[in-house]
């Protein structure tokens, strides 16, 4: 959080034992800790997280809690299922470097990627491997990466594999300072490794990237043990890292968009081209040389005209969505320039998922670019549902490595980031993890930006959150304050009270009238036992404009006893007006109710016996009790 200039890490936990509507939303969110900037903790970040660990083992082991709704106690254990992070932290929590050729965590030393001199990176075309053996797609070179493709897609690594290729390694917390050498040798270049190009024909078992020949060194591409196998069970949990989804979708719009249009971060430059010379691809796209020297790019199937640019840009600018389906993404359209720029993670999760594939189509481009387009976000929009249909799945897994294999035949290999890779392991996770809604960071992105509008004073940014935080959190309700502050000392006393369609009088109030309205009964909850009474005063608190409350102070027949209340042969309750609960009189005393707890009765003298009353209920005239809302 915060700048790339200082960086800020709250760590949140979620209690996924709550319904999904409310696990997911803010207010059910547990803040744990906030590690401290300038920088952000990389993978020295275990050193931070050590007290949370600590915490967690004690509540695997179970810690006695109190139940207020069953107001008993009970032994509550709690285990961590997973984390949710981007990438570069998956890099910090997991452990494994997620940059270079190995960078897929979920195919780890298996990986399969490709060194472009020109473009100085790694690319990732690989998607063949999860295709059917023998399909026809393994044996087109010239269409993919220049090599034939017989290996099968390789296995996810068991927390007990990642303990195995961990045993015996050494790793030190913290940032050491590099000793400076000589003078004459701090001006000498690093050496680069250089990068083979294989084409590989085995299994998985043979090699593990196209560009590595023997076993990799686990050292080099595990940065450390990940804290979070001090946990007893982490070692047997099926999914411990999750692939976020929303910054994937980012980076695949980004990589769309840049492309299209030609913007600086386009796919498709010269170093693109001179790539597909030193692969020895798709000729018909290598670079042209011309008289004067200058060198042209033929255009690409996916290439768009100076005109489709600007319909592309105009549909995006002229697009009106409801109210909350998504920010002004116009404003991030500059119709002269024939740019789309500044757009935010869900600028992207829109455009990519509906108002691309339109835009497209507006521009008329090759029919096959419009397909793979319009596939893609199709399969976006399947991996956001909120429900997974576990016999779709494989079904799902399917279409995306279709897909991603159409995209490698179409757009160049710089295209083919780690992050559009990521897309093919995301059914895998969706099978092991349930609904990707519950896994990814919008949520705390939102929250995040929460903490953001804290910070106050720049110089301090922790000591603004925390300030704030001592301030807001707990949350405590409005009513809640002006309970504990206390009503008004001066209260009002009232006669009469209409409420629940019935008019209530004080007692004293009756004696002068021909009518009778100070009879009330109340059912309790528990047992639903009804307690008669008569009622002897109307107060009303006033909780300073808060709220103001209304409350009967009754005398109330004890109920308890067959002398304040019985009932007789024919089924009538009589009560007792002699026989009370207690007088009111002291501390432990309780004659209050509120004013909505009570319902309507009235007294006839029983002319058998000149101590009891018989009881009669009565109903509001105009009063109809509809049921529940929810029927």
């Amino acid at each position: 959080m915060m700048s790339s200039n200082y960086s800020v890490w709250p760590v949140v936990l979620v209690p996924y034992n709550l319904p999904p509507w409310i696990g997911m939303k803010q207010h059910s969110f547990i803040l744990s800790m906030i590690i401290p900037g300038d920088k952000g903790p990389t993978n020295d970040i275990d050193v931070f997280l050590q007290p949370l660990i600590d915490e967690l083992k004690k509540l695997w082991e179970g810690v006695e809690t109190y139940d207020a709704s069953k107001h008993q106690k009970f032994h509550m254990r709690a285990a961590l299922m997973w984390t949710i992070n981007d990438f570069p932290a998956y890099a910090y929590l997991s452990g494994w470097s997620t940059k270079g050729k190995f960078a897929c965590p979920c195919c780890a030393e298996n990986t399969s990627s490709l060194w472009l001199y020109k473009g100085k990176k790694y690319c990732y075309m690989c998607s063949r491997r999860w295709l059917p053996e023998g399909h026809l797609f393994r044996y087109q070179k010239q269409l993919f990466d220049g090599t034939e493709e017989a290996r099968l897609p390789p296995k996810r690594a068991s927390g007990s594999d990642v303990l195995n290729q961990l045993d015996g390694l050494q790793f030190t917390f913290g940032k050491f300072k590099k000793k400076k050498g000589k003078k004459e040798n701090t001006k000498k270049k690093r050496k680069r490794t250089k990068h083979p190009r294989i084409s590989v024909q085995g299994s998985n078992e043979e090699s593990s990237s196209r560009n590595d020949k023997g076993p990799i060194d686990h050292m080099k591409w595990w940065k450390k043990k990940s804290i979070f196998f001090m946990l007893p069970y982490w070692e047997h949990n099926l999914l411990r890292h999750n692939l976020d989804l929303m910054h994937i979708e980012k980076n695949v719009c980004d990589n769309l968009i840049g492309t299209f249009l030609g913007l600086d971060k386009s796919k498709d430059n010269l170093k693109a081209r001179l790539d597909l010379v030193d692969i020895g691809i798709r000729s018909e796209l290598h670079p042209q040389i011309l008289e004067n020297g200058k060198k042209i790019l033929p255009p690409a199937c996916f290439t768009l005209s100076t005109e489709q640019k600007e319909i592309l840009c105009q549909v995006v600018k002229d697009i009106k969505v409801p109210d909350g389906y998504a920010s002004n993404i116009s404003r991030c359209v500059n119709l002269q320039e024939r740019k789309i720029g500044g757009l935010k993670s869900h600028d992207c999760h829109v455009l990519v998922q509906d108002i691309l594939p339109l835009a497209l189509r507006a521009c008329n481009p090759p029919k096959e670019v419009i397909q793979v387009v319009s596939e893609l976000a199709t399969i976006f929009k399947s991996l956001c549902s909120k429900v997974v249909d576990v016999n779709e799945l494989e079904e799902l897994q399917n279409q995306i490595v279709m897909t991603i294999c159409q995209m490698e035949k179409i757009f160049l290999p710089s295209f083919f980031t780690i992050m559009v890779h990521l897309i093919i392991h995301l059914v895998e996770e969706m099978k092991l993890g349930g609904p990707i809604n519950f896994r990814w960071m919008y949520p705390f992105e939102r929250f995040f930006m929460r903490f953001k509008s804290y910070v106050k004073n720049r110089t301090h940014p922790e000591g603004s959150i925390a300030e704030v935080l001592e301030k807001d959190y707990p949350d405590i309700p409005e009513e809640v304050v002006a309970l504990g502050v206390g009503p008004n000392k001066v209260a009002k006393r009232y006669f009469g009270f209409i409420i629940n369609g019935f008019r209530f009088h004080t007692k004293s109030r009756d004696e002068n009238r021909m009518t009778q309205n100070s009879g009330v009964v109340n059912t309790s909850e528990v047992g639903s036992v009804n307690y008669y009474g008569r009622l002897r005063d109307i107060i009303e608190l006033d909780y300073y404009g808060n709220f103001k409350v209304v409350l009967f102070k009754c005398d109330w027949v004890d109920v308890h006893h067959n002398t304040g209340i019985r009932q007789d042969e024919f089924g009538f309750t009589l009560v007792n007006f002699s026989r009370l609960i207690h007088t009111g009189e002291k501390l432990d005393h309780d004659p209050y109710v509120f004013s909505s707890q009570v319902e309507q009765v009235f007294y006839v003298q029983d002319l058998k016996n000149e101590n009891c009353s018989i009881v009669i209920k009565t109903r509001p005239r105009d009063l109809f009790d509809m049921g529940d809302i929810d029927h």
